[in-house]
């Protein structure tokens, strides 16, 4: 299994758990390198492709190394959307996970719900396991 295999069902199964709308997964498998995108739940045409370089608040999750959540997205935010429309989340979940303790991926979460405190929990119980599961798909 892939790299980006793995980090869609990580992705996938993180934001059905917490009943998130979007979600993505970004790493940094090395310094040279820098946090991309390897993994994606439910994003719409025209979000970043996979791949893409990490900025914003999701460089910045990184930086700071903590769970961080916000709340009134902007209406112009990547939609949540189907056949029958569109709507932006109302919250983000960023969740950064550390390897030796240097942050090197970042989780995020789009719900159109405030996320619970036990979904915030297992988050954070779960992160710490993404760098060493998604190195050592990329290592085989």
């Amino acid at each position: 299994q892939d790299v980006e295999a793995l980090a869609d069902q990580i992705v996938g199964v993180l934001a059905r758990y917490t009943g998130a709308q979007l979600g993505a997964l970004s790493f940094a498998a090395d310094e040279r390198e820098g946090l991309r995108r390897v993994g994606q739940y439910a994003l719409p045409r025209g979000a970043a492709e996979r791949g893409a370089a990490a900025s914003g608040l999701t460089l910045q999750a990184l930086r700071d190394g903590e769970l961080k959540v916000v709340a009134d997205v902007p209406a112009d935010y990547v939609p949540v959307s189907s056949a029958l429309g569109g709507a932006p989340p109302r919250y983000l979940v960023l969740v950064a996970a550390h390897a030796d303790g240097v942050p090197t991926a970042v989780l995020e979460l789009g719900l159109l719900h405030r996320p619970s405190q036990p979904d915030l929990e297992l988050l954070r119980s779960v992160a710490p396991q993404l760098p060493a599961a998604l190195a050592e798909t990329i290592d085989r």
